[in-house]
């Protein structure tokens, strides 16, 4: 939590490494917007904000979901069952969904869920 140097400390981490994770504070300043993107830009890193980020190239968002587990939602959960949805500008424009279990099966990472039935395609 750097408070104040939020913006040093970003831009300090996204001349370090590739991938860079920060919660932004509540108020930024647009030009600390532009700047940190153009530098993530120029070192081909990734800036993944969690929360608001204005501009953002990239929105991901959990929708629905469901829990699996015995009892699932009182007892011992296992899985959870999640759509995520990802849409922003550019070549992201076009809402892109897909649903995923977190953890996969084999207990860690993602893994696609497959769908409940098979989907067929009506001829109208």
């Amino acid at each position: 939590a750097p408070g104040a140097a939020w913006t040093t400390a970003v831009g300090a981490l996204l001349d370090a490494v590739d991938v860079v994770a920060a919660r932004p504070p509540a108020r930024l300043v647009p030009g600390d917007v532009r700047r940190l993107g153009a530098r993530a830009r120029t070192r081909d890193a990734v800036l993944m904000a969690y929360g608001e980020w204005p501009g953002a190239d990239v929105r991901l968002r959990a929708a629905d979901g469901q829990w699996s587990g015995i009892g699932a939602g009182t007892g011992r959960l296992r899985a959870r069952r999640i759509e995520v949805v990802a849409e922003g500008r550019g070549a992201s424009a076009r809402p892109r969904r897909s649903e995923l279990w977190l953890p996969a099966a084999d207990g860690g990472g993602v893994q696609p869920a497959p769908p409940l039935a098979p989907v067929i395609e009506l001829a109208g």
